[in-house]
């Protein structure tokens, strides 16, 4: 999922671009990916790996 919204700062209005990727690795669990990038040309990304059993529930709970 994509999402583009606009924010301000001191400098004035800017655009960000965030997108979330869930994906099914071989291995039990839900891998989520998050890049973050900005018009300015400031960017960053995260990782993480849900393989714990109240973590599952609670994605399938917020993505169902």
């Amino acid at each position: 999922m994509t999402k583009t919204r606009s924010a301000f700062s001191a400098e004035g209005k800017y655009f960000i671009t965030e997108t979330f990727t869930d994906s099914f690795p071989d291995r039990v669990g839900i891998r989520q990916e998050f890049t973050y990038e900005d018009d300015d040309g400031g960017e960053r990304s995260a990782t993480s790996l849900i393989n714990d059993a109240r973590g599952i529930l609670n994605w399938l709970y917020e993505n169902t």
